[in-house]
């Protein structure tokens, strides 16, 4: 009976999971960004045959999850939520493997809530619906935990190598997910620093670790091995290895103000602000504060911050997990220390969802393991009356934190006309637009289209289907452009401002279009002669 309920209980998170990051994926996220676009324009690459494991489009990114979003495109075409679908299918992947490496780890307690924690985290949620790269490495880190922690717990010979092997594949699949994955291998190197000691030192710690040595090894040799044609590019291209962390790193002196100890220390606290207090505000990453202004038709910045990485049970439950954590695992905080490095090393964008990715794993295993101890103790307790009351409280905390979370998400962002803009849902209107216009007419002169090279990209992927009939003009001097009869001319949200100057300029145009969105917004204008 008790075997039924685990089941019924993770198969409910496992839906729970899938739900939350499924539920309405083609009505939102909005838009594509011109970031997730040029990860679509990857998976087109792969379709087309070029395999890579590595793409030099947009200043260089690691290319497992472009065969993901191909499989994705392949199977439903060119679109936005089929790029949302591929990281929807990796975040409930995660939930799973969260729990699966947790029980190996923890105890099957610790491992529900761990798994329930993650599957209704509105950080992990956004990561989940949006396409971007970086929701590959939870996955691939707790996919190795669980690998490793077979390793030491498997019952025959033939186990334990087949675990090995397992571990070293997740492990060296990892460094083609997102370049935040790197500081996995520096915790790996530490804990392995750290058990070499101890089997110096502790003769009883020699006996119990003698027959995984072997094995380990093996792991490390089949992990060096799958990531070996990744490290051949980067011998190659030496350039591409860290190209964007130079950009933002601390020793940037454009940006440590000459002290980069002083910005390490800010770039900390900011960083671990964020899972209790102040998070990434940027709807792309994290769920935004509701009181992040907006200017309607202007381009934005994040002038205030997000909601917490962590809710408030999963954030107490975490402190009491790192207590815990000190006797029985502390490798768990020096993996979560660790998975903040790619964050506090940077001094731009801070707080960040996506550096901070690694980190995930690490904070929902700190939650359940805390949890799992308080949930023992308390049930330990003479008075019946608090003995009998603890799994009300306790059931009516775990279903308040999921439906206060979930909320966040569906309510809160899905609501927010910035994220609305953020997402760039204006690109997939004007690129529906041209569809449109390029099958319904293939005879009409191409309309030009006033926006920046950078924003293309997402056009330029969505009318893939239509061949890209558009005629790109720099908004700078789009005014230069005169209009023939028949020939139109597209505004989009960011350039609405060009619009009104053109305008200006030929104060006879007319306006044959506008589209609005459900706040009233202009996302595209169309003018013609």
């Amino acid at each position: 009976m008790i075997v039924w309920r685990r089941g019924l209980a993770i198969g409910g998170i496992l839906l729970l999971a899938a739900g939350a990051r499924l539920w309405a994926l083609t009505e939102y996220p909005p838009g594509l960004y011109p970031d997730q676009a040029a990860n679509g324009e990857d998976a087109l690459d792969i379709l087309s045959g070029n395999l890579q494991v590595f793409s030099l489009r947009n200043n260089g990114r690691e290319s497992l999850f472009f065969y993901v979003v191909a499989l994705t495109v392949g199977i439903f075409g060119v679109g936005t939520w089929p790029l949302f679908l591929a990281s929807a299918l990796c975040g409930i992947a995660t939930v799973a493997a969260t729990y699966a490496a947790g029980v190996r780890l923890f105890g099957k307690a610790a491992a529900m809530l761990a798994a329930l924690f993650l599957a209704t985290n509105p950080w992990h949620v956004t990561l989940s619906r949006t396409g971007f790269r970086a929701i590959t490495v939870p996955l691939f880190i707790a996919l190795t935990l669980w690998g490793l922690a077979r390793v030491f717990q498997a019952a025959t010979p033939r186990a334990r190598w087949t675990s090995a092997i397992l571990a070293g594949l997740a492990a060296g699949l990892g460094f083609y997910t997102y370049t935040a994955y790197r500081a996995f291998l520096v915790f790996l190197m530490l804990a392995g620093a750290i058990v070499i000691v101890r089997l110096f030192l502790q003769q009883s710690v020699r006996d119990r670790a003698q027959p995984a040595l072997l094995p380990l090894a093996i792991a490390g040799v089949t992990a060096f091995a799958v990531a070996l044609p990744l490290l051949w590019f980067f011998a190659a291209h030496p350039g591409f290895s860290f190209v964007r962390a130079q950009h933002v790193s601390i020793f940037n002196p454009d940006l440590n103000n000459g002290d980069p100890k002083a910005t390490l220390l800010r770039m900390t606290g900011r960083t671990l602000r964020a899972f209790v207090w102040d998070g990434d505000g940027n709807p792309r990453h994290n769920v935004p504060r509701p009181r992040i202004p907006y200017t309607p038709g202007g381009i934005h910045h994040y002038h205030g911050g997000g909601t917490p990485f962590l809710s408030f049970v999963p954030a107490l439950l975490g402190l009491v997990g790192v207590l815990v954590a000190l006797r029985r695992a502390p490798w768990l905080i020096l993996l979560f220390l660790t998975m903040l490095l790619p964050a506090v090393t940077t001094a731009e964008g801070i707080p960040h969802g996506l550096r901070t990715v690694g980190a995930i794993p690490a904070h929902v295993f700190l939650a359940g393991l805390g949890g799992q101890w308080l949930w023992t103790r308390v049930r330990r307790l003479p008075w019946g009356s608090v003995r009998l009351a603890t799994p009300v409280i306790a059931a009516l905390a775990l279903i308040f934190t999921a439906l206060s979370n979930l909320g966040w998400y569906f309510s809160v962002a899905r609501n927010s006309p910035l994220a609305h803009y953020e997402y760039r849902a204006d690109l997939t209107e004007v690129s529906i637009f041209l569809n449109a216009a390029a099958r319904g007419n293939s005879e009409a002169p191409v309309p030009y289209l006033v926006l920046d090279r950078f924003s293309e990209q997402t056009v330029h992927f969505l009318t893939t289907p239509t061949g890209r009939r558009y005629r790109l003009l720099d908004p700078k001097t789009s005014a230069k452009t005169r209009l023939k009869r028949g020939e139109q001319i597209l505004f989009v949200q960011s350039t609405l401002f060009d619009a009104q100057r053109y305008r200006r300029v030929f104060p006879r145009i007319r306006v044959i279009d506008e589209r609005t969105n459900r706040f009233g917004e202009t996302t595209m204008l169309v003018l013609a002669p």
